[in-house]
């Protein structure tokens, strides 16, 4: 059972936009997840500024029996800014099952893709799939008026630990080794330029 999938016509990589991509499992021997992002290595290879190296992926389940299907899903594969199925951002490595006309996206509608059957046409125009399925709108909050009985609560400080968090999460979301070696090396000069400053004023 082939994996379909149709780039949008207004698609922000131009050898991408309007051109349907697929993906046979009876091809590929003992594999079963199929990857999509800015990797060239990728299975659906995405170049695009915004899209993670490996942004999502694509699970095959064969069937088992042989007068059914077999079934896909697609999951985020810890992507920096989301993969987005349904009206909400998935969570990493958390499938969902995905069938022909489902649409999700990279980070933002203009990089919606479309599962399709196999030879099947997109007969939807391009405008009624952005705004069929929006990018998630934040969430407004009504806040009450002042009043003498309303006591407002203390505003979080930013401590040392959120310093530390923060660091942290710098050090580990690099896309490589590489790149995560590089951090800790650019952390650890960081660090030893503040131990020389004290020891000076000291």
């Amino acid at each position: 059972m082939k994996l379909s999938i149709y780039f949008v016509d207004n698609f922000p990589v131009k050898n991408l936009a309007g051109t349907t991509k697929e993906i046979d499992p009876d091809a590929y021997s003992g594999k079963a997840i199929f990857l999509m992002g800015r990797h060239p290595e990728c299975d659906f290879h995405v170049p695009h500024k915004q899209v993670s190296a490996r942004h999502c992926a694509f699970r095959y389940t064969p069937p088992s029996l042989p007068d059914e299907a077999g079934r896909w899903e697609i999951a985020d594969w810890g992507s920096a800014n989301g993969t987005y199925f349904k009206g909400k951002r998935l969570e990493s490595k958390n499938w969902e099952p995905i069938e022909a006309q489902d649409r999700f996206f990279l980070m933002a509608p203009s990089l919606t893709c479309v599962i399709v059957e196999e030879n099947d046409t997109l007969q939807a125009e391009q405008e009624t799939i952005v705004q069929s399925f929006p990018a998630p709108e934040p969430v407004a909050v009504a806040v009450a008026p002042p009043s003498s009985a309303t006591t407002q609560a203390p505003q979080r400080t930013y401590t040392y630990g959120d310093a530390l968090y923060e660091v942290a999460v710098w050090l580990t979301r690099a896309h490589t080794p590489a790149g995560t070696a590089f951090r800790f090396i650019m952390a650890a000069l960081a660090a030893a330029i503040v131990v020389i400053v004290i020891g000076l004023i000291l």
